[in-house]
Parts: structure tokens; sequence; C-alpha cells
């Protein structure tokens, strides 16, 4: 269960990265390159390999896969809050200051 919650949670970084994310050169990131492409492209595919590749013992019932977002969906929700009130966000697609900024190249 959890490498089936991990490996859900990566798709997840990957696809938001895929589509939000990738080709915004106007974000001041302070990781070295090769670390987004293995962090975002590579290891969300490996991942998923690996999963269909050795798949559960067990089924998995997408109520299951429901309550594994809970996680992810309070962590933005925590994160928004936080950072209205700190006025610092994690990720710079979260900050609604800069949001519309992201997307003008």
């Amino acid at each position: 269960m959890f490498r089936s919650t991990a490996i859900l949670y990566m798709l997840i970084t990957g696809i938001v990265f895929a589509l939000l994310l990738s080709g915004l050169e106007n974000i001041a990131s302070t990781a070295v390159h090769w670390d987004n492409i293995v962090l975002h492209y590579i290891m969300p595919v490996v991942m998923l390999v690996d999963w269909l590749i050795d798949k559960p013992k067990y089924v998995i019932c997408f109520s299951q896969v429901l309550i594994w977002l809970v996680y992810p969906i309070v962590y933005v929700a925590y994160s928004l809050v936080r950072g209205s009130l700190v006025s610092w966000y994690p990720y710079h697609l979260i900050n609604p200051a800069k949001c519309g900024d992201l997307f003008v190249k």
C-alpha cells in the first residue's frame, strides 16, 4: 500500500510539472538542471514502469486512492493558508500574487 501511495504521489508530481511548470524559464530556481530532469521526468516514469512490472499483491480500490489524495490536497490548502500569513509559498505555482506571471512569456 505504501509503495502504491508513493507511486501515485510521484505521478502527480510528474504530471503537474510536465503540464504546468515545464518550460518556465522565468522562475528563479535554486536547483541544478539535472535534478529537475531526474525528479520530474525520469523518476515518475521509472516508478510507473516498476509498478506495472511488479504489480501489487492486493487489489487497490478506488476509494483507497481517494483517501491517498487527501494528503496532497491538505498540503496545498495548508501551503495557501500559511503562505498568506507569512508571505512565502513553497512553489510559485500556488502563489496567488504571482501565478498570473507564470504563464506570461
